[in-house]
Protein backbone atom coordinates (compact mmCIF):
# COMPACT_ATOMS: atom_id res chain seq x y z
CA UNK A 1 0.00 0.00 0.00
CA UNK A 2 0.96 3.73 -0.67
CA UNK A 3 -1.70 5.28 0.60
CA UNK A 4 -0.58 7.82 3.01
CA UNK A 5 2.82 7.40 1.67
CA UNK A 6 4.03 10.58 0.06
CA UNK A 7 7.52 9.92 0.26
CA UNK A 8 6.91 7.50 -2.60
CA UNK A 9 6.51 10.87 -5.02
CA UNK A 10 10.52 11.23 -5.69
CA UNK A 11 11.68 14.13 -3.28
CA UNK A 12 8.38 14.61 -1.85
CA UNK A 13 7.65 14.32 1.92
CA UNK A 14 5.32 14.91 5.03
CA UNK A 15 5.30 18.43 6.30
CA UNK A 16 2.91 17.75 8.73
CA UNK A 17 2.22 15.71 11.69
CA UNK A 18 -1.18 14.12 9.70
CA UNK A 19 -1.11 11.55 6.61
CA UNK A 20 -1.11 12.87 3.17
CA UNK A 21 -2.12 10.43 0.33
CA UNK A 22 -0.46 9.44 -3.03
CA UNK A 23 -1.73 7.47 -5.79
CA UNK A 24 0.11 6.12 -8.83
CA UNK A 25 -1.40 4.10 -11.71
CA UNK A 26 1.19 1.82 -11.35
CA UNK A 27 -0.15 0.65 -8.00
CA UNK A 28 -1.53 -2.78 -7.47
CA UNK A 29 -3.48 -1.60 -3.83
CA UNK A 30 -7.72 -1.65 -4.45
CA UNK A 31 -7.02 1.91 -2.99
CA UNK A 32 -4.16 3.83 -3.55
CA UNK A 33 -4.10 3.23 -8.31
CA UNK A 34 -4.96 5.91 -10.79
CA UNK A 35 -8.01 6.93 -11.86
CA UNK A 36 -9.54 3.98 -8.71
CA UNK A 37 -8.69 4.85 -5.69
CA UNK A 38 -9.47 5.47 -1.84
CA UNK A 39 -10.94 9.17 -3.22
CA UNK A 40 -13.07 7.93 -6.03
CA UNK A 41 -12.24 7.87 -9.71
CA UNK A 42 -9.87 10.34 -11.23
CA UNK A 43 -7.56 10.14 -14.12
CA UNK A 44 -4.10 12.60 -13.23
CA UNK A 45 -3.93 16.20 -14.73
CA UNK A 46 -0.33 14.71 -16.73
CA UNK A 47 1.46 11.64 -15.56
CA UNK A 48 -0.25 8.90 -14.24
CA UNK A 49 0.30 9.68 -9.89
CA UNK A 50 -1.26 12.83 -8.21
CA UNK A 51 -1.22 13.40 -4.27
CA UNK A 52 -4.65 13.79 -2.01
CA UNK A 53 -4.43 16.05 1.29
CA UNK A 54 -7.24 17.03 3.49
CA UNK A 55 -7.65 21.00 3.99
CA UNK A 56 -10.25 20.67 6.77
CA UNK A 57 -11.66 18.35 9.40
CA UNK A 58 -14.86 19.30 11.44
CA UNK A 59 -13.74 17.41 14.02
CA UNK A 60 -10.07 18.30 14.68
CA UNK A 61 -9.30 21.76 14.50
CA UNK A 62 -7.00 23.05 12.53
CA UNK A 63 -6.45 19.82 10.32
CA UNK A 64 -4.37 20.25 7.66
CA UNK A 65 -2.56 17.34 5.31
CA UNK A 66 0.85 19.52 3.83
CA UNK A 67 3.20 18.03 1.61
CA UNK A 68 6.69 19.35 0.65
CA UNK A 69 10.25 19.29 -0.37
CA UNK A 70 13.40 20.96 -1.56
CA UNK A 71 13.00 22.78 -4.65
CA UNK A 72 15.76 22.40 -7.48
CA UNK A 73 17.97 25.12 -6.39
CA UNK A 74 16.87 28.47 -4.00
CA UNK A 75 14.79 31.39 -5.18
CA UNK A 76 17.08 34.87 -6.03
CA UNK A 77 16.06 37.74 -3.99
CA UNK A 78 13.98 40.25 -6.15
CA UNK A 79 13.63 37.82 -8.90
CA UNK A 80 9.98 37.21 -9.97
CA UNK A 81 8.72 33.76 -9.48
CA UNK A 82 5.49 32.24 -11.43
CA UNK A 83 3.78 29.70 -9.52
CA UNK A 84 0.99 27.07 -10.50
CA UNK A 85 -0.64 23.52 -9.60
CA UNK A 86 -3.44 21.37 -10.85
CA UNK A 87 -6.26 20.71 -7.77
CA UNK A 88 -9.58 18.61 -7.83
CA UNK A 89 -11.84 18.24 -5.24
CA UNK A 90 -12.49 14.93 -4.29
CA UNK A 91 -16.06 14.33 -2.84
CA UNK A 92 -16.77 10.36 -1.99
CA UNK A 93 -20.01 10.10 -1.26
CA UNK A 94 -19.76 5.95 -1.91
CA UNK A 95 -18.13 5.65 1.44
CA UNK A 96 -19.34 9.04 3.27
CA UNK A 97 -15.66 10.52 3.55
CA UNK A 98 -15.16 13.57 2.42
CA UNK A 99 -17.80 16.07 1.76
CA UNK A 100 -16.88 19.85 2.04
CA UNK A 101 -15.12 22.28 0.22
CA UNK A 102 -12.68 25.13 1.17
CA UNK A 103 -10.52 27.99 0.17
CA UNK A 104 -7.26 28.99 1.03
CA UNK A 105 -5.36 25.68 -0.39
CA UNK A 106 -1.71 27.20 -1.75
CA UNK A 107 1.77 27.18 -1.63
CA UNK A 108 4.70 28.08 0.37
CA UNK A 109 7.92 29.05 0.81
CA UNK A 110 10.68 28.40 3.45
CA UNK A 111 14.06 28.36 4.12
CA UNK A 112 13.95 25.32 6.43
CA UNK A 113 12.22 21.96 5.78
CA UNK A 114 9.27 20.48 7.99
CA UNK A 115 8.29 17.23 8.76
CA UNK A 116 5.59 15.56 11.38
CA UNK A 117 7.72 16.27 14.18
CA UNK A 118 8.31 19.79 13.04
CA UNK A 119 5.43 20.95 10.88
CA UNK A 120 4.48 23.35 8.76
CA UNK A 121 3.00 26.75 10.67
CA UNK A 122 -0.81 27.22 10.66
CA UNK A 123 -0.64 31.07 10.56
CA UNK A 124 -2.65 32.24 8.22
CA UNK A 125 0.16 32.76 5.87
CA UNK A 126 0.98 31.47 1.68
CA UNK A 127 2.70 33.16 -0.86
CA UNK A 128 0.37 31.88 -3.32
CA UNK A 129 -3.70 30.49 -2.05
CA UNK A 130 -6.66 30.43 -3.67
CA UNK A 131 -8.99 33.06 -2.12
CA UNK A 132 -12.51 31.42 -3.79
CA UNK A 133 -13.74 27.95 -2.34
CA UNK A 134 -12.82 25.60 -5.27
CA UNK A 135 -15.74 22.98 -5.68
CA UNK A 136 -15.35 21.11 -9.16
CA UNK A 137 -15.22 17.46 -8.82
CA UNK A 138 -15.24 17.09 -12.26
CA UNK A 139 -12.07 18.73 -13.71
CA UNK A 140 -9.21 20.16 -13.08
CA UNK A 141 -8.72 23.56 -11.52
CA UNK A 142 -5.36 25.67 -11.95
CA UNK A 143 -4.24 28.31 -9.11
CA UNK A 144 -1.86 30.40 -10.49
CA UNK A 145 0.37 33.94 -9.51
CA UNK A 146 3.49 34.96 -9.55
CA UNK A 147 5.63 36.55 -6.45
CA UNK A 148 9.03 38.01 -5.73
CA UNK A 149 11.38 36.44 -3.81
CA UNK A 150 12.30 38.17 -0.60
CA UNK A 151 14.51 35.26 0.97
CA UNK A 152 16.76 32.22 -0.12
CA UNK A 153 13.66 29.81 -0.43
CA UNK A 154 14.99 26.32 -0.53
CA UNK A 155 11.62 24.41 0.15
CA UNK A 156 7.91 24.30 -0.84
CA UNK A 157 5.43 23.16 0.90
CA UNK A 158 1.51 22.31 -0.72
CA UNK A 159 -1.21 22.57 1.61
CA UNK A 160 -3.90 24.95 3.95
CA UNK A 161 -1.81 27.40 5.95
CA UNK A 162 -5.19 29.23 7.01
CA UNK A 163 -6.88 28.31 10.60
CA UNK A 164 -10.40 27.55 10.91
CA UNK A 165 -11.22 30.55 11.49
CA UNK A 166 -10.01 31.69 8.93
CA UNK A 167 -10.95 28.78 6.06
CA UNK A 168 -14.44 29.06 4.41
CA UNK A 169 -16.06 25.73 3.95
CA UNK A 170 -18.86 24.66 1.91
CA UNK A 171 -20.87 21.55 2.57
CA UNK A 172 -20.96 19.93 -0.94
CA UNK A 173 -22.72 16.15 -0.23
CA UNK A 174 -24.76 15.55 2.74
CA UNK A 175 -25.00 12.44 3.92
CA UNK A 176 -23.75 9.94 6.85
CA UNK A 177 -21.18 11.28 7.51
CA UNK A 178 -19.56 11.38 11.14
CA UNK A 179 -16.43 12.88 10.72
CA UNK A 180 -16.99 15.56 7.74
CA UNK A 181 -13.86 16.54 6.08
CA UNK A 182 -12.54 18.54 3.03
CA UNK A 183 -10.07 16.38 1.03
CA UNK A 184 -8.32 18.08 -2.28
CA UNK A 185 -6.43 15.93 -4.98
CA UNK A 186 -2.74 17.44 -6.07
CA UNK A 187 -0.93 17.62 -9.54
CA UNK A 188 1.21 19.42 -12.07
CA UNK A 189 3.38 22.11 -9.09
CA UNK A 190 5.27 24.80 -11.23
CA UNK A 191 7.66 27.14 -9.37
CA UNK A 192 9.90 28.82 -12.38
CA UNK A 193 10.85 32.32 -12.99
CA UNK A 194 9.58 31.72 -16.84
CA UNK A 195 6.17 31.93 -16.78
CA UNK A 196 5.89 29.86 -20.27
CA UNK A 197 7.08 26.71 -18.02
CA UNK A 198 4.39 27.15 -15.30
CA UNK A 199 1.48 27.91 -17.53
CA UNK A 200 1.79 25.81 -20.75
CA UNK A 201 2.19 22.11 -19.19
CA UNK A 202 0.87 20.76 -22.45
CA UNK A 203 1.44 23.76 -24.82
CA UNK A 204 -0.35 26.49 -26.10
CA UNK A 205 -2.11 24.67 -29.33
CA UNK A 206 -3.00 21.04 -27.06
CA UNK A 207 -4.45 23.55 -24.63
CA UNK A 208 -6.44 25.46 -26.76
CA UNK A 209 -7.87 22.69 -28.09
CA UNK A 210 -8.81 21.35 -24.72
CA UNK A 211 -10.19 24.64 -23.98
CA UNK A 212 -12.73 24.68 -27.24
CA UNK A 213 -14.32 21.08 -26.29
CA UNK A 214 -17.39 21.80 -24.62
CA UNK A 215 -19.99 19.39 -23.09
CA UNK A 216 -23.38 20.14 -22.37
CA UNK A 217 -25.99 19.47 -21.03
CA UNK A 218 -23.62 18.56 -17.90
CA UNK A 219 -25.25 17.43 -15.73
CA UNK A 220 -27.83 15.47 -17.55
CA UNK A 221 -30.50 13.31 -17.67
CA UNK A 222 -30.02 11.50 -20.98
CA UNK A 223 -28.40 13.52 -23.84
CA UNK A 224 -25.13 15.45 -23.96
CA UNK A 225 -23.87 16.83 -26.96
CA UNK A 226 -19.73 17.49 -26.72
CA UNK A 227 -18.25 20.31 -29.01
CA UNK A 228 -15.33 19.90 -30.25
CA UNK A 229 -14.84 23.35 -31.87
CA UNK A 230 -14.06 22.07 -35.09
CA UNK A 231 -14.47 19.47 -37.77
CA UNK A 232 -11.89 16.80 -36.00
CA UNK A 233 -11.05 13.58 -38.10
CA UNK A 234 -10.83 10.39 -36.67
CA UNK A 235 -11.81 10.83 -32.93
CA UNK A 236 -12.69 7.79 -31.00
CA UNK A 237 -14.54 8.30 -27.99
CA UNK A 238 -14.74 5.73 -25.15
CA UNK A 239 -16.77 6.35 -22.32
CA UNK A 240 -16.25 4.51 -18.61
CA UNK A 241 -18.22 4.55 -15.39
CA UNK A 242 -16.98 5.30 -12.04
CA UNK A 243 -15.58 2.06 -11.44
CA UNK A 244 -13.61 2.13 -15.00
CA UNK A 245 -15.83 -0.17 -17.03
CA UNK A 246 -16.53 0.88 -20.97
CA UNK A 247 -20.14 1.72 -21.48
CA UNK A 248 -19.90 3.11 -24.78
CA UNK A 249 -17.10 2.97 -27.73
CA UNK A 250 -17.63 4.96 -31.00
CA UNK A 251 -15.36 5.88 -33.69
CA UNK A 252 -16.02 8.97 -35.76
CA UNK A 253 -14.17 9.68 -38.85
CA UNK A 254 -15.06 13.23 -38.98
CA UNK A 255 -17.14 15.58 -37.33
CA UNK A 256 -17.66 18.62 -35.36
CA UNK A 257 -20.10 17.40 -33.08
CA UNK A 258 -20.52 14.12 -30.66
CA UNK A 259 -24.34 13.58 -29.71
CA UNK A 260 -24.35 11.18 -26.91
CA UNK A 261 -28.09 8.95 -25.49
CA UNK A 262 -26.59 8.54 -22.12
CA UNK A 263 -29.25 5.67 -21.31
CA UNK A 264 -27.16 4.54 -18.23
CA UNK A 265 -27.65 4.46 -14.42
CA UNK A 266 -27.38 7.96 -12.34
CA UNK A 267 -23.35 8.68 -11.46
CA UNK A 268 -20.32 10.10 -12.65
CA UNK A 269 -18.76 8.73 -16.11
CA UNK A 270 -15.67 9.60 -18.06
CA UNK A 271 -15.68 10.42 -21.58
CA UNK A 272 -12.45 10.22 -23.12
CA UNK A 273 -11.89 11.31 -26.84
CA UNK A 274 -8.51 10.18 -28.64
CA UNK A 275 -6.90 11.22 -31.66
CA UNK A 276 -3.40 10.80 -33.10
CA UNK A 277 -2.42 9.16 -29.62
CA UNK A 278 -3.43 12.32 -27.67
CA UNK A 279 -6.47 11.97 -24.81
CA UNK A 280 -8.39 14.56 -23.46
CA UNK A 281 -10.70 13.65 -20.67
CA UNK A 282 -13.74 14.84 -19.68
CA UNK A 283 -16.29 13.70 -16.67
CA UNK A 284 -19.91 13.84 -17.50
CA UNK A 285 -22.85 13.46 -14.70
CA UNK A 286 -26.20 11.68 -15.72
CA UNK A 287 -28.65 12.86 -12.97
Amino acid sequence: SILSFIQYATGWERYCAETPDYYNECSTGMWTGVPNNYSGFQYASTGGAYAGIATYTKSIPNYRDIIGRNLNSQLSIGTKYYLSMQVNLSIDALFDLSSHATNNLGIRFSTVPYNNVSPTPINNFAHLNSSTVITDTLNWTRISGSFIADSSYGYIAIGNFFTDNNTDTVQIYVGAISDPFAYYLIDDICVSPDSLTCYNFTGVKEQQEEQNILVYPNPTTENTTIDLGEVKQNIKATLTNSLGQIVLTQNYSSTAYINLNLDYPKGMYFLMLEKDGEVITRKIVIE
